[in-house]
């Protein structure tokens, strides 16, 4: 360690410059680390919505048949009024299993006939009766399909729920945390410049802390045994040129 070294060691105390440079690296350093992190939290976010997006398009793709079905059960049931009901039914005569089921019915009520020894095509009661049975029966299980596929429309429409709702949450807890970086890192600027802007002040304070010591020091000293000596050798020495017998440290003037 050269001179210099030791000297400015020394008089570090009573400086301010290293203050001020500790100040701004911590200022550096906490700008630096928000940065880092508000760019990471970035990602996080981009991340969270792309994620949440594939998620959601799954169900945004069947929303829309989801939701016809929805409502065309409403026409089954009533819900949608006498006008719901008309569509409801016209949708079932032009169902594609419709017309064979009206075949497959007729042509058992003619065979019927037939067995019994009449004559296909005269038997309008039996025909009518059995059409209106099987119309009826497969009417039935036309609501039931009509009721599984309506049920489709809640799950999606809670799954998209899930999905925002999640995303939402996940989206507030990453700005909730950058808030809180925002925050920290203002705090620890605010302290570091703080701390640079008493610097003078505590290098004032430990210069009189030091004349104190040195003060306390001189006062400790002079009411030694050393002390008093010296100052008596001093002050004989001082009248020396008058009394001629004064002597400092006990030794004898010149003029004596």
């Amino acid at each position: 360690m050269s001179l210099g070294d030791i000297f400015g060691n020394l008089f570090a105390p009573f400086e301010t410059k290293y203050q001020e440079k500790a100040s701004a690296d911590r200022i550096t350093a906490a700008n630096q680390g928000y940065a880092q992190l508000a760019d990471l939290l970035a990602q996080g976010r981009g991340a969270v919505t792309d994620y949440s997006g594939r998620a959601a398009q799954g169900f945004t793709n069947l929303q829309p048949g989801a939701e016809a079905a929805f409502q065309h059960y409403l026409d089954i049931t009533g819900a949608n009024g006498r006008e719901g009901q008309l569509r409801a039914q016209q949708s079932y005569v032009q169902d594609p299993g419709f017309r064979p089921m009206l075949d497959t019915a007729i042509d058992a009520a003619n065979r019927a006939s037939v067995a019994r020894g009449g004559a296909a095509g005269n038997n309008i009661a039996d025909v009518t009766k059995l059409a209106s049975n099987a119309y009826l029966q497969d009417y039935g299980n036309y609501a039931q399909r009509a009721a599984v596929a309506a049920g489709f429309a809640p799950t999606i429409e809670s799954g998209l729920a899930n999905v925002y709702g999640t995303t939402g949450q996940n989206l507030a807890t990453l700005f909730q945390n950058q808030g809180t970086a925002a925050q920290n890192t203002q705090t620890a600027i605010g302290k570091a410049q703080a701390d640079a802007d008493l610097a003078p002040l505590e290098a004032g304070k430990n210069l009189w802390g030091a004349l104190g010591t040195v003060g306390n020091l001189a006062a400790s000293f002079m009411g030694s045994p050393t002390g008093s000596s010296l100052m008596k050798g001093m002050g004989g020495s001082m009248f020396s040129g008058l009394t001629g017998k004064s002597s400092f440290f006990g030794v004898p003037s010149a003029t004596g």
